[in-house]
């Protein structure tokens, strides 16, 4: 397995990559659990995977 950012080869037991700290393992960023790189939808929750994320809403 290799890291999807900078192609570093990652030990299976790893959890985020050595050298440039991305999670080994993709989550779903709704629902937090373990999905496939090359999914589209999060088949637990239904989340689009490939959406970018939400940005912080500032309230005044």
């Amino acid at each position: 397995m290799k890291c999807q950012r900078c192609q570093t080869k990652l030990h299976p037991h790893y959890n985020f990559c050595p050298v440039c700290g991305v999670p080994a393992k993709p989550a779903c960023s709704n629902c937090r659990k373990e999905v496939q790189a090359e999914w589209v939808n999060c088949p637990y929750c239904g989340a689009n995977l490939k959406a970018p994320p939400n940005p912080a809403v500032t309230r005044r």
